[in-house]
């Protein structure tokens, strides 16, 4: 009878033991598994630091994260770029949206355009769009020079933001953040007005509103810090109200033989 009480003993000890080793073991994957804020500013910077480009037809050249693609197709990269700002007109938003097809060296897209005024809408306009070497352009030649005015005044965002790890280092984090159930990944920075990115939108855009109090650069990727994320969205806020600010989104995808680009991508 003794020896089987010690027995039973033994086998209780071993089974708790085994249930401590497997909590212990799952509380250290995902202490291992989540990511520090050196490894997440780190991807930022990875996926960035080859702008600003005048030729965003580097992209050809440019590899992603191609799991989800079919063999033969070496995927498209879609840009997006958007400068929102509140005037007299009303709320406006001017942007484009590019893919850059790695198969064919082709870029198309679309040319935005959308202002709204006491929640009425006042003009919402799409065009088809092209970009090679020398920028953006119109696909109908004939289009008002007003409109081509404003295209060919609009810059992309990759075409003067300047980021790099180094340039983050110098930055004030406000908050660095991962949430490994989506998974999803980001950072505030605040900025000054003496920022070298702040001054160049002051450049591009004399008139710009902002509250130099209040300058942020936000940024935000899917995926893991760990593998080559395929979406990233960035954005330069220059109020704490998101009465102006820019954004931009970039993503790597399976090629799309339709070609159609979408305002709602």
């Amino acid at each position: 009878m003794l020896r089987k009480i010690l027995n039973i003993k033994k086998l209780l000890l071993l089974l708790v033991g085994g249930v401590l080793i497997m909590i212990s073991i799952t509380g250290c994957s995902n202490v291992i598994n989540k990511p520090s804020d050196k490894e997440i500013v780190g991807k930022f910077a990875e996926f960035v630091n080859m702008f600003p480009t005048e030729d965003l037809t580097v992209l050809y050249d440019k590899n992603g994260n191609g799991s989800d693609l079919k063999a033969g197709d070496l995927g498209t990269w879609q840009l997006s770029s958007y400068k929102y700002s509140i005037s007299e007109k009303g709320d406006e938003k001017i942007g484009v949206i590019i893919r850059f097809n790695r198969n064919t060296k082709e870029a198309k897209g679309i040319f935005i355009k959308s202002v709204i005024k006491d929640e009425e809408t006042i003009e919402d306009i799409e065009y088809p769009i092209y970009y090679d070497k020398d920028g953006l352009h119109f696909v109908d030649k004939n289009m008002e020079a007003s409109i081509v005015e404003e295209l060919s005044n609009f810059k992309i965002m990759y075409e003067f933001i300047s980021i790099d790890r180094e340039y983050l280092n110098t930055l004030k984090s406000k908050d660095i953040f991962y949430n490994e159930e989506v998974p999803l990944y980001g950072a505030t920075y605040k900025l000054t007005a003496e920022d070298k990115n702040i001054k160049k939108i002051k450049e591009l855009y004399p008139d710009v509103v902002m509250d130099e109090n209040n300058l942020i650069l936000d940024f935000m990727g899917n995926g893991t810090p760990w593998k080559t994320t395929s979406y990233l969205s960035l954005w330069i806020r220059l109020d704490d109200k998101n009465n102006n600010y820019f954004k931009a989104n970039m993503s790597f995808k399976k090629s799309d033989t339709s070609e159609n680009v979408s305002s709602e991508e």
